[in-house]
């Protein structure tokens, strides 16, 4: 950026050059750099009247990032330094652009009354703005948690142990996991054990994992040890899982970490306990130093004050793994990779019907890290269920929702003591309905509601206390006055009176004066500039009493003081600034006395939480007919019974047409339609191999146990609510570890291949985090983790091309999937030439088919020579999305009827839907010419890779 003519952006340096020159600055600009140099890596914003002022370098980055205009101040004699500045009353949304850059703010204040200085004014930094750490509400979003994440790591090089910390800065909440160590960590983990080294860190599994449970949470903040910032490894892993991330985190790092024993003794200290066991902490070093050096930069970072920790150790299992990459391509956060229609883009905006700021967060945390044992997912399920049974029990949870306010948040604040009365007033305001919302939840007959009720406390002799103490209104800042009701406290109430009711002496004494004087226009005012004074028109100067002593002299009148008037002003003034002092006093002594309770305060607000997202999901069940999953249990082929016995609707293994189709001719009809073209065959005889798949190839491991996905008319619940039920085609989905481990689903683009893969998906995720899912029935598996690879997008800026991006998320499918996954592919191996896409492809579907796990997966592909894989793997079933066509002509109309039936396409329709496209006429004519001239051509290559397909059947 050009600076101004004779304008420098460093400041003077000394004769050697090798240092600010201190004594040439004037003293303003000494006392700025020398907090300044306390703070290399901030941005220093300089207090200096009403506005932040910042000089030097900093004027120049900040001017650059905020398009400000750059000005200059002279700091030494005959030397002017670049210099920019915000107001400070709109100082937030400048800051808030500037921590979402990445940088770090080192606010400086003034920490001397001005009137009182002699000399320059005291200055200091009050507080470091990073991106993890902002608690103030004009920085924050209600529904998104705001997270500084933070990872340690203990042991030895040959044994490690990672730990992760996750904070949600405004709350106080601490999640922290280890990886690497078991309950007995080994020798060389304990104490005194040398620290691992960061070689190859990228290649760990242990930290891979770290890294995706950090990531899982969109931390806008991750605080690194300095080795593992610099190991290349790590950072490749670390950019690997934040390429599909919206918003990028800031990355700082710490140098080292003290020993095990002084990280335990101040986190004793900070946490004024004699033991962690109560955090889950005893015996995890690793985890220990997480939460060190995430307090340990809470306390740098905020200077003044600790900010209220809730920290658990959590498990690692217990819950669904989905990385960022399925979270976008399900499109279940905002941000995802699809464009939105007129309904709701992401799963969270479809869900988001909770009242409560933490409830909408609660839901957000929820559908990124769903749940994956049984009794937790039930437990929900069941309560969803009463709450749809009971209508008016929802219509009664509903208005004591709506009326708590950000607890979470404002207890974080007072624990800064960053909090205001305004505040205050509204956590007051907050305990009776929470109250309230405790008693209906303990009434309730599930046995999930009756917990949630059981963790909200009783509250009231607390709101008594605030609601009696505060007033009704009370001010934004406590210097504004009128913060505690009159009659709380004597003190207040006579300095109130000597301040407040000073009114009243002042118009009893201006009637004194005309009494006394005979001077019937008389006044006694008041300005800020000149205070209280007496005001005599020049046409009765001859009436002035002698005492009086003339102030200033206007056009038409003169103004006087008495001795009386000064005395009794500086009282009223005195007053005011006494009342304001024991305001705050009494203040103050309330947010201690609301501090001692604030962690069962919090507690409550979690169950609150939970039970705003439970009101939410059975407000969209009901509204758009959703119904409870079952889960289904580890089972034998044998023993399972259909969701609608004695005959099932689904397209399970064997079945040309389910028996819900032989009751809709429409359906019916679309299923027999495959008859006739050239694979009706082999989708026949595809189909009756499937059913006889229960015996095991020679030679094969058989599956530890067995999983089934069952779906009946689902339905994608976005799409749906773009479309309305009316427009949207529901679906049946089968899948069976036993049986249908694989379907092959083919058909042409616009078909809804992507949309069905997805639905099913995302039916599961629902499933697991406790919701009713759009179908008309489900039995779905206990997943740990969901993949998917769909999509085409290119990571040019380091070097991945589309088909290299596809290869990369795949290879990462293939290493780490295990029981319990469902793996979503979408068009593997299109980025490449034919022959290459079909061998990769090929290999991939045979490597899922033939894993010990045994995933359930959903394979589309535009590769009809795939087709042919069922005659040789037996879990592997075809299926394909339906196109009737009007006429026996190649240039017939054809429609999309977004249903899936079993059996192979033979058909990609993509000079049609070029046609639809509004391609020129000749160019479609020209296709279809050229087409025909390939078909000889494409039965010979066919040919060719059924023969390769079928090598290893002989």
């Amino acid at each position: 950026m050009n600076l101004p003519p004779g304008v420098h952006e460093d400041f003077p340096l000394d004769p050697l050059g090798t240092a600010i020159d201190l004594p040439a600055l004037t003293p303003l600009f000494r006392q700025y750099v020398e907090i300044k140099q306390q703070y290399p890596q901030a941005l220093l914003l300089y207090r200096l009247g009403d506005f932040y002022e910042m000089f030097g370098p900093d004027a120049v980055k900040v001017s650059r990032l905020l398009g400000l205009t750059l000005t200059a101040r002279g700091c030494a004699k005959d030397y002017k330094v670049a210099m920019c500045g915000v107001p400070h009353h709109s100082a937030a949304r400048y800051i808030k652009r500037l921590v979402a850059a990445g940088e770090v703010l080192a606010i400086c204040e003034q920490t001397e009354d001005a009137s009182e200085a002699k000399g320059l004014v005291e200055r200091a930094v009050t507080r470091l703005i990073t991106a993890g750490t902002l608690v103030e509400d004009e920085y924050l979003a209600e529904d998104r948690g705001n997270y500084l994440g933070a990872v340690a790591i203990r042991g030895s090089a040959a044994s490690p142990v990672y730990s992760a910390a996750l904070l949600e800065s405004s709350g106080g909440q601490v999640e922290l996991y280890e990886v690497g160590a078991g309950p007995d960590p080994p020798a060389a983990l304990r104490p005194g054990a040398d620290p691992p080294t960061t070689a190859r860190l990228g290649q760990d599994p242990a930290l891979q994992r770290i890294v995706e449970i950090l990531l899982r949470a969109r931390p806008a903040e991750i605080l690194l040890p300095a080795g593992l910032r610099a190991d290349e490894g790590f950072m490749a892993l670390l950019r690997s899982g934040l390429s599909s991330a919206l918003i990028q985190p800031a990355l700082h790092s710490y140098e080292s970490l003290p020993p095990e024993a002084d990280c335990e003794g101040y986190l004793l200290r900070y946490f004024r306990l004699s033991s962690l066991a109560a955090f889950g902490l005893d015996g995890r070093p690793a985890a220990q130093a997480a939460l060190f050096a995430t307090a340990r930069y809470l306390r740098e970072t905020f200077k003044v004050g600790e900010l209220k920790l809730y920290p658990r150790l959590q498990p690692l299992e217990g819950f669904l793994q989905l990385d960022p990459r399925t979270l976008a391509h399900l499109n279940v956060l905002p941000g995802g990779d699809e464009g939105a229609g007129a309904g709701p883009a992401s799963l969270f905006e479809l869900l988001c019907r909770q009242r409560t700021a933490p409830g909408k967060r609660r839901l957000r945390r929820l559908l990124a890290s769903p749940f994956s044992r049984r009794e937790e997912i039930e437990a929900r399920h069941a309560a969803i269920e009463e709450l749809l049974a009971s209508r008016g029990l929802g219509q009664q949870i509903e208005p004591q929702l709506a009326r708590l306010q950000d607890l979470e948040r404002i207890l974080g604040r007072l624990s800064l003591g960053r909090s205001n009365p305004k505040e205050l007033r509204a956590l007051a305001d907050s305990l009776a309905p929470l109250g309230e919302l405790g008693g209906l939840l303990r009434a309730c007959g599930s046995a999930f509601l009756q917990s949630l009720g059981a963790q909200i406390g009783d509250f009231e002799a607390l709101g008594a206390l605030l609601s009696h103490s505060l007033s009704d209104d009370p001010p934004l800042r406590p210097s504004e006055g009128n913060v505690i009701r009159s009659g709380v406290d004597s003190r207040v109430d006579e300095l109130r009176a000597l301040a407040g009711g000073g009114a009243q002496w002042f118009r009893d004494y201006e009637a004194a004066q005309r009494e006394r004087s005979g001077i019937r226009t008389l006044k006694v005012k008041h300005t800020d500039a000149f205070g209280w004074f007496i005001e005599i028109g020049k046409g009765s100067l001859a009436q002035v009493p002698a005492d009086y002593q003339r102030r200033q002299t206007l056009v038409n009148a003169e103004r006087f003081v008495t001795p009386e008037l000064q005395a009794r002003e500086a009282d009223a003034r005195d007053s005011g600034g006494r009342l304001l002092a024991r305001e705050r006093e009494i203040f103050e002594s309330l947010c201690q006395q609301t501090l001692e309770h604030s962690g069962p305060i919090a507690q409550a607000m979690q169950a609150a939480a939970e039970a705003d997202v439970l009101v939410s999901f059975a407000i969209v069940a009901r509204e758009g007919s959703w119904v409870r999953p079952m889960l289904a249990c580890d089972e034998s082929p044998e023993s399972r019974v259909p969701l609608e016995s004695p005959e099932s609707r689904v397209l399970s293994p064997g079945s040309e047409t389910s028996s819900h189709e032989a009751g809709n001719p429409a359906r019916t009809s679309a299923t027999m339609l495959k008859a006739g073209n050239e694979d009706a065959a082999t989708d026949s005889s595809s189909g009756l191999r499937t059913q006889d798949s229960g015996r095991e190839q020679e030679g094969k491991e058989p599956a530890s146990s067995s999983a089934v996905l069952e779906i009946v008319n689902g339905r994608h619940p976005l799409i749906e609510a773009q479309l309305g039920s009316r427009y949207y085609t529901p679906n049946d989905c089968y899948l069976d570890s036993e049986r249908q481990q694989v379907m092959l689903l083919t058909g042409p683009n616009m078909g809804g291949k992507s949309s069905y893969l997805r639905m099913v998906a995302l039916l599961c995720l629902l499933a697991q985090c406790g919701s009713f899912v759009p179908a008309e029935s489900a039995r779905l598996p206990l997943l740990r983790r969901i993949y998917t690879r769909v999509g085409a997008q290119d990571q040019l800026a380091r070097g991945h091309s589309t088909f290299m991006v596809e290869m990369l998320e795949t290879a990462e499918i293939l290493a780490t999937c295990g029981p319990g996954s469902l793996v979503i592919l979408d068009e593997v191996g299109r980025g490449t030439s034919t022959y290459d896409g079909i061998s990769i492809a090929k290999a991939v579907l045979e490597f899922l088919h033939e894993h010990s796990a045994r995933p359930l997966t959903l394979f589309a592909t535009h590769f009809f020579e795939l087709t042919d894989l069922p005659l040789v793997l037996p879990r592997c079933a075809n299926h394909q999305v339906e196109v009737l066509r009007e006429g026996q002509s190649d240039a017939g109309s054809f429609v999309f009827t977004y249903r899936v039936i079993a059996g192979a396409a033979s058909d990609s329709f993509g000079i049609d839907v070029a046609a639809l496209a509004g391609l020129p006429e000749s160019v479609v004519l020209r296709a279809r010419e050229i087409l025909a001239g390939l078909e000889e051509a494409r039965r010979e290559s066919r040919d060719r890779a059924r023969q390769a397909v079928q090598l290893g059947l002989f």
